[in-house]
């Protein structure tokens, strides 16, 4: 499972050639999927206080894209993941996508899940939600039937400006659930990785055991915008995450691949 969020598309510093890549792999790779934690691109219209041209790709220069900004970052967005559509498990939406939608009335996000919906089945979170991905295990495992992990995904909130603050955010999104095994955020562009042990009832009686709760922060795909250098944040690597499961032992590896942006 690749975890893809914060990309910014239609911002210049967007990372689009890791972000192909991936989209290819995903595409081709029998057994890699993927959910979104929002933000997948700008949504900073020309009327928008936050506009700012210096920040803008090339291909945006034309008259078309500049005349309905959103909607060319859409089509990109959709060029390229929309052969993924098959694979994608769940989308969240990040605040940039609801602030269009709060200012403009701009709905992207449900224009996104269209794109990406396959015979009519929406992938929709919203800001957060639950995922449970049942795997069917392989006839020489332990146990027969089925084995489902659970899934707490959020684009996030907040800031993140130190790696303690995003630390908190994602220990205090662990906190409000029971019962899953992944929590991932986004929103902070700051990657983290924390375990939780927790113990739960066994399936016997007079049983306990001790589950892992993997918590993730993701990076961002997108590096080095003006806004944060006005804020004097932090310049952070850009990369993605992504979760080696085996259902039949298990167990998660998470890693963490990292760029200099």
């Amino acid at each position: 499972m690749i975890l893809i969020g914060d990309t910014h598309l239609g911002n210049k510093h967007c990372d689009e050639r890791t972000l192909k890549m991936l989209a290819q792999r995903i595409a081709d790779e029998p057994n890699t999927y993927y959910v979104g934690l929002g933000d997948y691109c700008e949504f900073i219209a020309m009327r928008d206080p936050r506009f700012d041209p210096e920040e803008l790709p090339v291909w945006m220069f034309g008259a078309a894209e500049l005349s309905d900004i959103a909607k060319a970052e859409v089509e990109r967005f959709l060029d390229i993941m929309g052969p993924t559509r098959e694979k994608c498990l769940a989308l969240c939406s990040g605040n940039h996508e609801e602030k269009i939608l709060q200012h403009s009335e701009h709905d992207v996000y449900s224009t996104i899940l269209d794109g990406l919906s396959v015979q009519g089945q929406e992938h929709r979170l919203d800001h957060r939600g639950f995922l449970s991905w049942r795997f069917g295990q392989s006839s020489d495992a332990k146990r027969g039937g089925s084995s489902t992990f659970h899934f707490f995904l959020s684009h996030g909130s907040g800031g993140g400006g130190t790696p303690g603050a995003t630390a908190n955010r994602v220990d205090r999104l662990a906190a409000q659930v029971d019962g899953v095994d992944v929590v991932v955020s986004g929103h902070t562009h700051r990657a983290q990785y924390m375990a939780r042990s927790v113990w739960r009832p066994g399936f016997r009686r007079g049983l306990v055991h001790r589950d892992v709760v993997h918590c993730i922060s993701i990076p961002a795909l997108c590096s080095d915008m003006q806004y944060a250098e006005r804020k004097d944040m932090a310049a952070l690597p850009t990369g993605w995450t992504e979760l080696e499961i085996t259902p039949d032992s298990r167990t998660i590896k998470v890693s963490t691949n990292l760029s200099g942006g």
